[in-house]
């Protein structure tokens, strides 16, 4: 919602050739609606039932990018899906900043309607956030060109395709290796860089592995992904 995942998803494509899927675009041809129409007419629980059958299918063939709305995610079959055969990057925005994306667009079916936009926004992704955090990796779009976005992406895929080699040298480098680091103290240093998506991708490792969290570090962390991944850690120690 607002992170910019078809976009992101079609650049990756011109980049690396591998086809893309954009799981809302294939349930709008499948049953010729706009997403939003169907929602009006057939309810979420419709929307959400054929948005796992779309997943299961074109999940079950390696090598292909798939992009889906952040809502799939609270179907514990739809991860299982998208992680069986493939790595789940998580790209995330602030709520203020998707509210910027988002400003005109009335096509978003959860957002449309009377009431404080970014109070819905923010109650939204804070109730999934914890299914956000089984993914694999986090990108942090906020504040990021396009460009950027793509070459953080664009790291991660030819270090899956290909084992490139990493360095320290590049923030795209120290994202992906954030991602793969397997020695805890190496996470721990990942934690204390300032790009929110290495420390949050790096955070939420060392909690995941059950590793021990530096919380002098965490609590410096003003980013609201940040505070949220302390609130969940909180709640389950």
């Amino acid at each position: 919602m607002g992170t910019g995942k078809t976009t992101i998803g079609k650049a990756l494509t011109t980049k690396s050739s591998l086809p893309f899927i954009d799981i809302d675009e294939e349930i709008e041809k499948r049953t010729g609606m706009k997403i939003v129409d169907i929602f009006a007419r057939m309810g979420e629980q419709f929307f959400r039932d054929l948005e796992e059958e779309m997943i299961r299918e074109f999940s079950r063939e390696e090598g292909r990018i798939i992009a889906v709305g952040g809502g799939a995610l609270q179907r514990e079959s739809n991860l299982l899906a998208l992680k069986e055969r493939g790595f789940l990057l998580c790209l995330l925005s602030t709520p203020r900043v998707i509210l910027r994306r988002l400003k005109n667009d009335e096509t978003r079916p959860l957002l449309k309607g009377e009431g404080n936009k970014l109070q819905r926004i923010e109650a939204l992704l804070r109730k999934r956030f914890p299914n956000y955090l089984k993914a694999d990796a986090f990108l942090d779009t906020s504040y990021m060109t396009i460009y950027d976005s793509v070459k953080y992406a664009g790291r991660l895929l030819d270090y899956l395709k290909e084992k490139v080699v990493l360095s320290d040298q590049t923030p795209e480098d120290r994202w992906v290796k954030s991602a793969f680091e397997e020695k805890g103290e190496e996470l721990k240093n990942l934690l204390r860089v300032e790009d929110v998506s290495v420390s949050l991708t790096a955070a939420a490792r060392l909690w995941k592995n059950n590793f021990p969290l530096e919380w002098k570090i965490l609590r410096r962390k003003r980013n609201i992904f940040m505070k949220w991944l302390r609130e969940e850690v909180l709640r389950i120690e």
